[in-house]
């Protein structure tokens, strides 16, 4: 589908603006972290640290760790 207004070869949209850029600072991607008992600690620890030794990219690393984290914290809300 084409609109009916083209753009030229090579031109860009203006980058949008506000008045109150200035004063904010980026916000942090994603959720935030959940927090663990010390008493799981370790346990995500071993298993970040095993996960280092399979040929996995970084980003997947980081998502199975999370998901491990959040796993443990809800066993712990459980108890």
């Amino acid at each position: 589908m084409t609109s009916g207004n083209p753009t030229p070869a090579g031109s860009q949209s203006p980058p949008a603006t506000s008045e109150n850029t200035d004063s904010v600072e980026p916000r942090r991607r994603g959720a935030r972290p959940t927090p663990l008992p010390a008493a799981y600690e370790h346990l995500l620890a071993d298993y970040t640290a095993s996960l280092e030794q399979v040929p996995l990219a970084a980003d997947t690393r980081r998502t199975y760790a999370s998901r491990v984290r959040m796993y443990l914290a809800w066993l712990a809300a459980r108890r």
